[in-house]
């Protein structure tokens, strides 16, 4: 965009009505697009499909309307899951009528959505045939394509499963991952990589909006480490995050956690410990909530959207005092609620629904047979 805007001040005509009002209101319009290979195959499609027959206007329908029809399959796929689960269809309505997918991807148009899908096709697939590696691979390494969040997801999939399946699983999604890469690497002696891969460095160090885990470590380290300078202690503080992390991944897995329970904590979690606490990052749990149930994804889907109380202050983009505390604390509050079900449930009938020892170990066994 920052390319584009220096040639329309050169006297470069527009490529359409309002190009530059809207490049000059782009952030960052210096660095390139920050989408991954998964999601620029769909743009790539839906651009090719629009072509030059259509006005911008009309091109920003079709794009809107091609994510739009992409969150009606993820309910569609949570039909199924409610299927498979033998609970009430009706459960779908705590996604299909919730304002935050309306928003943000019939509204936003946030590409979120194609990972969700994805996500969910991987998942079912699994649940039902989980000897049916390139089914369920193929549709999971595109969705780490859209957004890598969901990689820790993986070893969940193989779970009990023998030492050659997760050997192929693993040769199976890196083989995915190449071929929605290629034209990264391909073309312009792969400048496209380089420019991708700038803009993630960009946003990993320095991309931070109402984070909860973030934030409350950032403030903490400034205080103990003043004399250190912003850099070192923003660092400090993302690494606090990925440690509660990983200590709820290593506590999910240890639990025998089951995959949909397991995916709904880690996708939530990883909102929590994130440095930027977008709306949209909260739709990955929020799909599972129908068939998982929880407390606390659902509570923050009515409070994240305080952060958009930062666009009041277009210039430093920041938030009235208190606004953070009046939307996380509930949040946790009802984390803990979580918690306590989980543990009562844990001391019944396993954690959370988890396949039964003896059977799974049968499994693992007759699996590994079939390995060469």
């Amino acid at each position: 965009p920052a390319e584009r805007l220096r040639a329309l001040g050169r006297g470069a005509p527009p490529a359409w009505p309002g190009e530059a009002d809207l490049l000059a209101r782009v952030n960052n319009a210096d660095l390139p697009t920050i989408y991954l290979p998964g999601t620029q195959v769909v743009f790539g499609l839906v651009g090719r499909a629009i072509g030059e027959r259509r006005d911008v206007e009309s091109g920003v329908d079709v794009m809107r309307g091609t994510l739009a029809g992409l969150d009606l399959l993820v309910i569609g796929l949570i039909l199924v899951t409610l299927r498979m689960a033998a609970r009430s269809p009706w459960l779908a309505t705590l996604y299909a009528w919730h304002p935050l997918p309306l928003t943000e991807i019939a509204g936003s148009g946030h590409q979120d959505v194609i990972g969700l899908a994805l996500l969910l096709i991987a998942m079912i697939v699994v649940t039902r045939s989980p000897r049916h590696l390139l089914a369920w691979t193929v549709p999971f390494a595109a969705a780490v394509a859209v957004k890598p969040v969901v990689l820790p997801l993986w070893p969940f999939l193989l779970r009990r499963r023998a030492w050659c399946r997760w050997t192929i699983s693993a040769a199976l999604g890196a083989a995915t991952l190449l071929v929605l890469s290629a034209p990264f690497f391909l073309f312009d002696g792969g400048a496209a990589l380089a420019n991708l891969w700038s803009s993630v460095s960009r946003f990993s160090l320095k991309w931070a909006h109402f984070g909860s885990v973030y934030e409350s470590a950032l403030a903490l380290t400034e205080s103990l480490l003043p004399s250190w300078s912003n850099d070192p202690q923003e660092r400090l503080a993302r690494g606090v995050g990925l440690a509660v992390l990983l200590v709820v991944w290593i506590i999910v897995w240890r639990r025998r956690t089951a995959l949909f329970p397991a995916a709904r904590t880690l996708l939530f979690t990883m909102v929590l410990c994130s440095a930027a606490a977008h709306p949209w990052y909260l739709l990955w749990a929020l799909m599972l909530i129908p068939r998982t149930g929880g407390l606390a994804p659902w509570v923050a889907s009515l409070t994240i959207s305080w952060g958009y109380l930062a666009l009041g202050d277009p210039a430093g983009w920041t938030m009235p005092a208190g606004a953070a505390w009046a939307a996380w604390t509930p949040v946790y509050l009802a984390v803990v609620v979580d918690v306590l079900r989980s543990r009562r449930r844990a001391a019944t009938m396993g954690a959370d629904g988890e396949v039964p020892p003896g059977p799974a170990i049968g499994a693992c066994v007759a699996d590994l047979r079939e390995c060469p």
